[in-house]
């Protein structure tokens, strides 16, 4: 970090679009497993038309419970941080790297916060990589701190507070400017 911090912003899948629509895919199949281990063990009914046998059942069960509940903690875990101080930008998203990341003026062509379409410009939110090398780290939304690094290559950091990104950017310009 180089002095006063100018910006931040942490940003995690929690309470967005995609947690909800996970939460609405796995509530079904856990009741659907739910409903054929309540069946098939406790009344002791066979479940569906061809059933499984009960250990085979508690098996599958088990095994399809681990896995989305293994998607929903790595999804739960998800962090993007966004620092701007008064030389830098750092940033981390975990679980990916967990470390900061840290751009100084030497790393940095241009950098502007600009309005992008994730869905056309990276395929979606999250980690992403285009074919031309180019570099997303984004969790919801339209905004983002795009950088241009000296090779050409570009990254972009989404941001859910655009107007307080480009007054820390435009701060940090004035800063390089005069080093």
């Amino acid at each position: 970090m180089k002095g006063k911090v100018l910006f931040e912003e942490v940003q995690t899948f929690r309470y967005t679009w995609s947690w909800y629509l996970l939460i609405a895919v796995f509530c079904p199949i856990v009741g659907l497993f739910g409903k054929g281990l309540y069946t098939q063990l406790i009344i002791s009914e066979p479940w569906g038309g061809r059933p499984m046998s009960d250990s085979t059942l508690i098996i599958t069960s088990v095994i399809i419970f681990a896995i989305l509940l293994g998607i929903f903690i790595l999804l739960h875990l998800h962090e993007l941080v966004l620092q701007v101080d008064e030389g830098s930008i750092r940033y981390k998203f975990f679980p990916y790297f967990s470390n900061y990341k840290t751009l100084e003026k030497s790393d940095v062509k241009e950098v502007v916060v600009r309005k992008y379409n994730a869905i056309l410009e990276f395929g979606g939110w999250g980690h992403r990589r285009t074919f031309s090398g180019n570099r997303a780290y984004n969790i919801k939304g339209s905004w983002g701190l795009q950088i241009v690094f000296q090779n050409g290559k570009k990254l972009l950091i989404g941001t859910q507070q655009p107007k307080e990104l480009n007054g820390a950017i435009d701060k940090l310009k004035e800063n390089w400017q005069m080093q």
